[in-house]
């Protein structure tokens, strides 16, 4: 797997025609090995590299683990592409609805619709999705009047993107649907509230006493109980209520096995694991990575997206030329203070759709950010890594599946 990881990332970087400067996470020992192996791969082929790309404008390779931001993958999500990955599911592009027999493709390349809203919050894709059908509407009437052999000619011209067009229609529409049901049925509004009021500020008694009103009441989903509870745990590491946060899970119905993911995960990701300190009670690294946003849902209040990611807020960072090196070095000499016109972002143990959504963001303020990872995490798959990690049969995230129950 780890030969596979440095043979996809050379061949990214010769497709991109990219000869980079390597930076790594100097405290995960994963991210140095990845470096040093990558850095004698390419002076192995440097002269390959230095006959394809010609353009030798300045490129940083920046290699991440996921274990010092576990927060991203665990929040829910309120962006169309990430909310649809943590909800629904999507694979290989593709998003299977309960209601609909075939797979919906999910493609930006071939859906206009998507690839101008992937990134837009919830409250606005209802919207564009109504106009979306209103527009449809239209052309159907339009569509209607096939009277004379001119308005036949011209209907079958436009059939094609009709058909197109009507299948898009069908498609937003059905995925919005089943998102709404979700979000009220499983009372995500409120949820996820709490989930960002901890990831962006300290308050530790009315967190505890919020996370355990969700824990113990029986119509919320046994997933949002254990999330809220991963939370918690995290940021208040050493409280001894996580005790009693855990014992309310195994009388909501949780096994003993899922229970344990709290331990695994502080073991995976906790505070000894993590170099930089996100949950500092002083102006924590999430806290200073607010900026302010654009209102994220018509009517309500932008707390829905507070939650900034490590990687955002490093690439900030390294724009600004601030990424100090005794954290993020080199295997070999570099210049620090000069500026990259490029960065690829490289993430051991995956990436979430809200990472990939900021990366585009700052792309749109010029920078030019490329993202990647061993997979693409929605907060089932992430727990999922984490089973593994705690040494089960990855069977046993099948049963965590069962257990919690799918309420969609």
């Amino acid at each position: 797997l780890f030969r596979n990881i440095q043979e996809s990332i050379i061949s990214m970087l010769l497709s991109l025609r990219k000869l980079p400067t390597i930076r790594y996470q100097r405290s995960s020992e994963i991210c140095q090995m990845l470096s040093e192996k990558l850095s004698n791969r390419i002076r192995e082929e440097y002269d390959t590299f230095n006959r394809i790309c010609r353009d030798k404008e300045e490129c940083l390779l920046l290699l991440l683990d996921r274990k010092e931001d576990p927060v991203t993958p665990l929040l829910n999500q309120w962006t169309y592409q990430a909310m649809v990955h943590e909800l629904i599911g999507i694979n290989s592009g593709k998003v299977k609805l309960k209601t609909e027999k075939d797979e919906l493709l999910l493609d930006p390349i071939s859906d206009a619709f998507y690839a101008s809203n992937m990134y837009s919050n919830f409250g606005e894709v209802a919207t564009n999705v109504r106009q979306l059908l209103d527009d449809f509407q239209n052309t159907q009437k339009n569509h209607s009047k096939v009277d004379t052999i001119e308005q036949m000619q011209k209907f079958l011209e436009n059939y094609p993107e009709f058909k197109r067009m009507s299948g898009n229609v069908n498609k937003h529409v059905n995925i919005m649907t089943e998102l709404t049901k979700m979000v009220e049925k499983r009372n995500l509004l409120n949820i996820s509230q709490l989930e960002q009021a901890m990831a962006v500020k300290n308050n530790q008694s009315e967190h505890y006493k919020k996370v355990r009103e969700f824990v113990i009441d029986p119509t919320v989903n046994n997933l949002d109980k254990l999330r809220l509870v991963l939370l918690y745990s995290l940021r208040y590491e050493k409280d001894e209520k996580i005790m009693s946060l855990k014992s309310d899970l195994r009388t909501a119905g949780l096994t003993q096995q899922t229970v344990s993911l709290v331990d695994a995960l502080l073991k995976y990701a906790g505070n000894e694991r993590r170099k930089a300190d996100i949950f500092k009670k002083e102006g924590n690294l999430f806290e200073k990575a607010t900026r302010v946003m654009k209102q994220a849902f018509k009517d309500v209040p932008n707390i829905y997206t507070q939650h900034q990611s490590l990687l955002s807020t490093l690439v900030q960072q390294l724009a600004k030329g601030g990424l100090k090196e005794l954290d993020y070095p080199s295997p070999s000499p570099i210049d620090t203070r000069k500026p990259m016109k490029t960065v690829i972002v490289f993430q051991m143990g995956g990436i979430t759709y809200q990472e990939a959504r900021e990366a585009a963001n700052l792309n749109n303020e010029g920078l030019d950010i490329v993202v990647g990872g061993t997979n693409i995490f929605n907060s089932r798959t992430f727990l999922g890594e984490l089973t593994y990690f705690q040494g089960e049969m990855q069977k046993n995230f099948h049963h965590f599946e069962i257990e919690t129950g799918d309420h969609r």
